[in-house]
């Protein structure tokens, strides 16, 4: 409408994400890890994938990745941790009401003697009981291992809009994480940390994409500043309303 008010965007960060940075107590996360080890003490490497589409939509589509070739990229990456006996996969299904069946996890059965697929616990909670993650998309998850100190891998499929896929957003996490773009290469950086071996958690992890894309301040306070926008957008409507 004519002289209406402009929106604005306000950056106000995760209540979510903030309240996610305070882990499981120590006694929590070693009861998780102990359960997820079985009595084996190898490393753990926990694999975060996206859905495989809706119904009647190609597989994967939400990650920019379609038809077959997001099932048959985690094909080609899962079979990396059969060369690597040294290490267990736990790959994580994402229920989704409305995706396709997930056929991973029986080809895991299948082919993958150190891989195990399971439902629970969320992410939220395996990040912090494994020894290093690996994310095939930039998707809610990948804000969610951030917050850890582990070494992760990330295949960042780009989606080809400025507004979606910012150019700067990759340069960011290589900061943080090792970062693909291509298939190749992430099977290349996959690769290289099942054969490096080094699972050690970083002493300062960057946290410049996390506070660019999904914390802001990085504070503890996006509630808070979430609160205050919205009080501030009733004042200025009541006081736009008082002199009508």
């Amino acid at each position: 409408k004519t002289g209406a008010s402009v929106p604005q965007i306000r950056a106000t960060g995760s209540a979510r994400l903030d309240a996610l940075r305070r882990p499981p107590s120590t006694r929590q996360r070693i009861a998780l890890r102990v359960r997820l080890q079985g009595g084996d003490p190898r490393p753990l490497v926990l694999y975060l994938p996206t859905n495989f589409g809706c119904y009647g939509r190609a597989l994967a589509d939400q990650a920019g990745l379609p038809d077959v070739s997001y099932f048959e990229l985690q094909q080609r990456i899962l079979r990396l941790f059969a060369d690597h006996p040294t290490v267990r996969l736990i790959y994580k299904t994402l229920n989704c009401s409305n995706a396709l069946a997930n056929p991973i996890p029986e080809f895991i059965r299948q082919e993958i003697p150190n891989g195990k697929a399971i439902d629970s616990p969320p992410a939220s909670q395996l990040i912090w009981a494994v020894d290093a993650i690996i994310l095939d998309h930039p998707l809610t998850a990948l804000s969610e291992a951030l917050l850890t100190a582990k070494r992760m891998v990330v295949y960042y499929a780009r989606v080809n809009d400025p507004d979606l896929d910012p150019p700067e957003a990759v340069a960011l996490l290589r900061r943080r994480a090792l970062v693909a773009e291509t298939p190749e290469e992430f099977a290349c950086l996959v690769e290289e940390l099942l054969q490096v071996g080094d699972f050690s958690e970083l002493d300062s992890p960057d946290n410049e994409y996390l506070r660019a894309y999904c914390t802001h301040l990085d504070d503890g306070h996006s509630a808070e500043r979430a609160a205050k926008a919205i009080l501030s957008l009733r004042d200025s409507g009541a006081q736009k309303a008082s002199r009508v």
